[in-house]
């Protein structure tokens, strides 16, 4: 350690020499920081000239509390390595990132409150390191999450800005009418296949369904025509979606369309809604032919069993 004397007849000099003495003498409290030692050092030095002044000095040991945490986003898989979402379902464990860093490089650890009366402590991890919380909520509702972080030391950060994330109570959206669009048509004519999804629930109205069509076969298989999507509007309120373009075979008299809506993000959706409609179409024979061409037409037609206008009774 090195030491300023003074000597006698005023000139300074450095003298690199043995402390005979070191007295604790007190604490100080700093603002915002822990309460750290501070040594009062009384030290005698000997060396080629004795020096009549004895010289004091005072170290403080500083901390630094860690910066201001950031919540990331609300995660759809436990571990944070999911798609980030803006609303979930109560009872689902959602992950939520959080980071931040500390000046000293010291471990940090985050203590979270949910909004909805519970706190949940972490262990420490790494300065800058990013770390995915778990939590579940019970009820619906729009959530306020904050969070600060502490080191090892006990310093503590200031709190996070607010994170809100909405939790829905339920899933429930109802395939409420499958339809044709135009209701009447001849064989081969392409028309929009319809469905009304009505919004029964609790779903978010800024929420979106991704609605699947699907026609049944003869054998009983599903083959899948298309898929869209549709926004969904407030509860009680109905949204379409459409299909354009399905050609209405001519060989067939009876089509079965099967209509499926989930929510989205679709792995988190509970419950897979289902419309089936069945779509009939009679035989009928038009007997008012004035032309070669109809009454050809309507020859062919006779030969395969299948009427030229088909009827659609929904």
């Amino acid at each position: 350690m090195v030491f300023c004397g003074k000597r006698k007849g005023g000139v300074k000099r450095n003298m690199n020499k043995k402390v005979l003495g070191v007295t604790v003498i007190g604490l100080i409290l700093l603002s915002n920081l822990l309460v750290l030692p501070v040594v009062g050092i009384t030290a005698r030095v000997e060396g080629d000239k004795q020096v009549s002044n004895e010289t004091e000095k005072s170290n403080t040991y500083g901390n630094s509390p860690p910066d201001t945490p950031k919540i990331d986003g609300c995660y759809d898989s436990y571990y944070g390595n999911g798609e980030k979402v803006d609303w979930g379902y109560v009872t689902i464990i959602y992950a939520y990132g959080i980071s931040t860093t500390d000046p000293d490089d010291d471990d940090v650890k985050f203590i979270f409150n949910w909004g909805d009366g519970e706190t949940t402590t972490t262990g420490f991890i790494s300065s800058g390191g990013e770390y995915y919380v778990p939590h579940t909520y019970t009820k619906s509702g729009t959530y306020t999450i904050t969070a600060k972080a502490e080191d090892i030391h006990g310093a503590e950060s200031s709190w996070s800005e607010p994170f809100e994330i909405t939790m829905i109570d339920y899933f429930d959206l109802d395939v409420d009418r499958v339809y044709t669009d135009p209701t009447s048509f001849k064989p081969n004519e392409r028309v929009d296949l319809c469905a009304d999804i009505k919004n029964t629930g609790t779903l978010p109205s800024d929420s979106s369904a991704r609605v699947s069509f699907y026609e049944i076969t003869g054998h009983g298989d599903e083959e899948k025509i298309g898929e869209t999507i549709v926004d969904i509007i407030d509860a009680g309120e109905t949204s379409t979606a459409v299909i354009s373009g399905f050609k209405w075979w001519n060989d067939r008299e009876e089509h079965t369309i099967l209509v499926e809506v989930e929510s989205l993000p679709g792995e988190r959706t509970d419950v897979n809604n289902i419309g089936i409609e069945y779509f009939s179409a009679p035989r009928v024979r038009n007997m008012n032919i004035y032309s070669p061409v109809n009454w050809l037409n309507w020859f062919f037609s006779f030969l395969v069993n299948t009427s030229p206008l088909h009827t659609v009774n929904i």
